[in-house]
C-alpha cells in the first residue's frame, strides 16, 4: 500500500546539509497521524480484504486518490504560511473524528478519514489547493461502506428490468419479494445481483477521469450520469441472461450456479464504449480544455522547507483533539467487570432444554462481551425454539452491536427466502433454506440498545447515537431465535411470535441485571 507522504511536513535541505529537526518532526508526525487514525484505517482495509464484497475495489480507489494527490501537490503553486482557515477546517474535521469515533459511529469516522489527510496535505498551499486536494480525495468516498442503503432499490430495480424483460419474449414469470418464480425453477435477486459493486467501480472510474479532464459541472454530471447508466445496465443484462439461460436449460447450464466472473466480464465489456463516451464528452467540455491549460501554466516550483513551527502547529490542529480526547476518555473512565447473563430456565409455558436444534441459525457476530446459546420447549414433541444472544456490555470501535462484519445468519449455509415484520413490532423475521439440505427456518431477532428495542440495524445505529447524547444505557445485545419450519414456516413464525411475547420480558430483566452488575 502505497502511503502518501504529508507535504506540509516534508523535509528539504537547508543550504548545505540537511535539517535533522524537520527530518525527525516529519517522520513523528507522520508515524503520529497513522496511529491516531489507525481505527478507521484498520476498519477500511478489512472491508476492502473482503474481496467478494462490493468494496473491494477499495485497494483500487487507494491508489488512484495516491495518484491525484500527488499530482496536484506537483502542479499547485506553494505558499510561505499555511491558510488560517485551512487549519480551522482541519481542527474541526479532528474533532467531528473524535465524535465520530467515541459515538462508535463507524462509516463517520471512516468518511472524515480522506478529508483530514487532504487538508494536511493542504497546509501547504492556498484555498484552491485545499479544494482540489480535498476533491482528489473524495475518490475514497466510493470505498467507504455509505452506500449500502442503495442495496434493496437496486434489488428492486433489478427484479423490476428482469420482469419487464422477461414478458416482453412472452415468459411467464411470477414475481414475489426478490425472487422470480418460472416455471422450472426460482431465481433469487440476492443482494449481490443488486449491481452495487458494478455500480460503484463505474462512479470511480468517472469521477477520476471527469476531476482529471473536464471542467463544465453539466459535462461531469453526464459522465457520471453515463457511468451509472452502463453499470445498471450492465446489472441488467448480467441477470436476464442468466434468468433466460436457466429457463432454456431447465436449470441444468453451469451459469446457473456460479455467474460471478461471469458479471465482470459483461462489466469489463462495457468500458470500452464508456471510455468512448467519456471522450466525447470531454471534446464537446470546451472550457475543460481551457481549464486543463491553465492548470499545466501553473507554477512548479520546488517545494521548499517549512518552518519548524508552522509543521508543529498544523500537526496539532490534525492531531490535537483526538489524542486529548483518547487520554480524557481512558483516565476517565472505569474499568468494568461484566456481569453475567444467565438465561431463565422457565418463561411461561417455555421451559429450557440443555440441547440445540441439529441445523439451528446462529447468528455471525465478533468480538461481542458474553453469549447465551441454549433451547426452549413447550410442549413434548413440538420443535425446539433455539435462543441466541450477542451481548456489548461497553461498545467501543471494533466491539460494537451494529457492525459490518455482524450478520443475523451466515449467507454461505443459508439463503434468504423472505423477510418481513409486524406492525408495531420490533421484531423482523426471516424465513431461511439451508443451501444443501434445502431445510427450512424461521428466524426472529431483535437488537436491544439499553432498555429499548429495534426491527434492524439503521434504527438500532440512530438508537445508539440517541443513548449517547442522552446519557442513556448504551449497551447493545442481539436476541435471536429460531425453529424449524414443521409442519410449515407459518406454524415456526406463529410459535416464535409466542416465544417472543412471552421471553422478551424476563430476558429483558437478564440484561438490565447484567448491566447493573458490570456499572
Amino acid at each position: 500500500m502505497e502511503v502518501v507522504p504529508l507535504s506540509c511536513m516534508q523535509s528539504a535541505p537547508h543550504s548545505q546539509s540537511p535539517n535533522w529537526r524537520r527530518s525527525v518532526i516529519t517522520l513523528t508526525g507522520n508515524l503520529l497521524v497513522l496511529s491516531v487514525f489507525w481505527p478507521s484505517i484498520e476498519s477500511l482495509l478489512l472491508k476492502w480484504l473482503q474481496m467478494q464484497d462490493a468494496y473491494s475495489h477499495g485497494f483500487l480507489s487507494l491508489i488512484l486518490a495516491s495518484w491525484l494527490l500527488r499530482k496536484q501537490i506537483h502542479s499547485l503553486p506553494p505558499k510561505a504560511t499555511p491558510d488560517p482557515l485551512i487549519l480551522a477546517g482541519l481542527a474541526t474535521l479532528s474533532a467531528l473524528w473524535s465524535a465520530a469515533y467515541f459515538m462508535h459511529t463507524e462509516v463517520l469516522h471512516q468518511m472524515c478519514l480522506p478529508l483530514v489527510l487532504a487538508l494536511l496535505l493542504a497546509c501547504r498551499f492556498d484555498r484552491n489547493g485545499a479544494v482540489r486536494l480535498l476533491g482528489a480525495s473524495a475518490v475514497l468516498f466510493f470505498a467507504i461502506p455509505i452506500w449500502d442503503y442503495l442495496n434493496a432499490p437496486l434489488q428492486w430495480l433489478s427484479v423490476q428490468v428482469s420482469s419487464a424483460a422477461l414478458k416482453l419474449i412472452h415468459i411467464d414469470a411470477s414475481i414475489k419479494g426478490f425472487f422470480v418464480t418460472l416455471d422450472n425453477g426460482v431465481f433469487e435477486i440476492a443482494g449481490g445481483c443488486s449491481g452495487l459493486r458494478y455500480l460503484l467501480v463505474s462512479l470511480t472510474v468517472t469521477y477520476v477521469y471527469s476531476f482529471m479532464n473536464l471542467a463544465q459541472l453539466r459535462y461531469i454530471v453526464i459522465l457520471n450520469a453515463t457511468g451509472i447508466l452502463f453499470a445498471l445496465l450492465t446489472n441488467w443484462v448480467r441477470v436476464f441472461t442468466i434468468i433466460y439461460i436457466g429457463h432454456q436449460s431447465n436449470m441444468q447450464h453451469p451459469l446457473v450456479a456460479d455467474h460471478e466472473n461471469f458479471g465482470w466480464y459483461l462489466y469489463a465489456a462495457t468500458l470500452v464504449p464508456l471510455l468512448i463516451a467519456a471522450h466525447f464528452i470531454e471534446l464537446s467540455d470546451k472550457r475543460s480544455r481551457h481549464a486543463l491549460k491553465k492548470r499545466e501554466d501553473v507554477s512548479t516550483a520546488p517545494m521548499k522547507g517549512v518552518p519548524v513551527r508552522v509543521r508543529l502547529l498544523t500537526l496539532i490542529a490534525a492531531i490535537g483533539i483526538p489524542v486529548i480526547s483518547l487520554v480524557t476518555v481512558k483516565w476517565t473512565q472505569p474499568e468494568l467487570f461484566f456481569g453475567q447473563i444467565n438465561a431463565p430456565e422457565q418463561m411461561g409455558d417455555w421451559h429450557r432444554v440443555y440441547v440445540l436444534d441439529n441445523a439451528y441459525v446462529a447468528p455471525q457476530f465478533v468480538n461481542y462481551t458474553q453469549s447465551v446459546d441454549t433451547s426452549f420447549s413447550r410442549n413434548q414433541g413440538e420443535p425446539l425454539v433455539s435462543l441466541h444472544l450477542r451481548q456489548y456490555s461497553r461498545q467501543v470501535n471494533g466491539k460494537e452491536l451494529i457492525s459490518n462484519r455482524n450478520r443475523e445468519f451466515d449467507t454461505e449455509t443459508w439463503k434468504l427466502k423472505g423477510n418481513f415484520s409486524l406492525p408495531d413490532s420490533s421484531i423482523q423475521f426471516l424465513e431461511l433454506e439451508n443451501r444443501e439440505s434445502r431445510v427450512r427456518h424461521a428466524v426472529g431477532y431483535t437488537y436491544a440498545i439499553g432498555d429499548r428495542y429495534f426491527s434492524n440495524k439503521f434504527d438500532a445505529k440512530l438508537g445508539q447515537l440517541s443513548a449517547f447524547f442522552s446519557s442513556r444505557r448504551q449497551d447493545g445485545a442481539l436476541i435471536q431465535a429460531s425453529s424449524p419450519c414443521l409442519p410449515d414456516c407459518q406454524a415456526a413464525v406463529t410459535r416464535l411470535e409466542d416465544f417472543f411475547t412471552t421471553a422478551l420480558l424476563p430476558i429483558r430483566a437478564s440484561l438490565s441485571k447484567a448491566y447493573e452488575a458490570s456499572h
